[in-house]
This record gives C-alpha cells, sequence and structure tokens, in this order.
C-alpha cells in the first residue's frame, strides 16, 4: 500500500537528523509563521534545524516569538575536504592553527618530500538530510537561496508542503492542500 503524502513526510523527517527549511523570498505571514512553528516542533524531537528565507523580513513581523533565528543567507551547506597522496611521502604529523584569519596546515613527513602537486581540494556532500520548502508553488520563488544552491536542491532529499493550486509538485514528496487558506493551517 502506498503511503499518503502526509505519511511520507512524517517518514522523512523522523530519519532526518539536520533539516534546512525555506521559504520564498520576501516572505510574508504565512511564510515566516509556518516557518517559525515548524522549527519550534522540530526542535522538540533533537533535529538540527536551519531557518532560511532570501530577502529582508518586513519589520511588521519583529513581534513573532524567534523570528531572529530565520537567516536570510545559507553558509556551511558543504565541507570542503583536501586530499594530500602519500606516494612519495608518508605523514609523520598534521598540526593546524589559525593565524590573521587563515588556516595553517603544517604536514610533517617520515621521509622524502610533499609537493603542491599532491595535494587536491574537493567539496563533500551538502549538509543536510532534509529541505522543506514551505509556501512556494515553485523553486524559483525561493529567490537567491535556490538560484546560489541549485544542485543541493536537486541533490538532497525535498518535502514540498504548500496550499498553492498552482504548486509545480517539484519535491521527492508533495504535500499539498489546496482547499487550506494558509500552509500554517
Amino acid at each position: 500500500m502506498d503511503l499518503t503524502p502526509k505519511q511520507q513526510a512524517i517518514q522523512a523527517i523522523k530519519e532526518a537528523k539536520r533539516i534546512l527549511l525555506v521559504s520564498h523570498s520576501d516572505p510574508d505571514g504565512d511564510a515566516l509563521g509556518s516557518l517559525l512553528a515548524l522549527s519550534l516542533v522540530l526542535k522538540k524531537t533533537d533535529k538540527e534545524i536551519i531557518s532560511v528565507v532570501s530577502g529582508s523580513i518586513p519589520k511588521i513581523f519583529n513581534f513573532l516569538p524567534n523570528i531572529g533565528t530565520i537567516k536570510d543567507e545559507l553558509d556551511g551547506i558543504k565541507d570542503f575536504m583536501i586530499f594530500l597522496s602519500e606516494e612519495r611521502a608518508k605523514v609523520a604529523r598534521l598540526s593546524y592553527k589559525l593565524e590573521n584569519d587563515r588556516l595553517k596546515i603544517v604536514i610533517s613527513p617520515k621521509s622524502g618530500n610533499f609537493s603542491p602537486g599532491d595535494v587536491n581540494f574537493a567539496y563533500g556532500h551538502f549538509n543536510y538530510d532534509l529541505i522543506i520548502v514551505l509556501d512556494s508553488d515553485d523553486l524559483e520563488r525561493l529567490g537567491a537561496i535556490y538560484r546560489e544552491n541549485t544542485e543541493m536542491f536537486y541533490k538532497t532529499d525535498l518535502l514540498n508542503l504548500d496550499h498553492h493550486s498552482s504548486n509545480a509538485y517539484f519535491g521527492k514528496i508533495n504535500w499539498i492542500e489546496e482547499s487550506a487558506s494558509s500552509v500554517s493551517e
């Protein structure tokens, strides 16, 4: 038997540890209210929750509890990895320290020498298990958060919670309640 969108959403949330909540740019009351409410509920389940919207939050909503927890940009979405080949030399010691806003990494060889050609860089996996998009009928409506991180939205499980009849059903899970007056409802 197939699970309903609600059941799929609950299962995805239970399995996730780090969840990104995002709503449309230049948010209105429904976007902010649903974002804040879901964030509060999920934090009670010991999930790591990050809430973000593109653009500024209208001052009229400053009275909302925890409004200051909503970020306007993403940071730390991927790990940056450094690889060192040990073909020509083996590592004896590794140390690091922060000097003048620069990370200094010192790798001492047991014998032989390392060269710049022995070093490679890469990004790791995205740091979110689940993205929940609230009150957005398509991903473009998310603004800069989507435009600057498009790959993340296609490589991370995405739960689409909305009430608009124009919704593009862009999520892996799409829980769309067209009869609802708002996502908050």
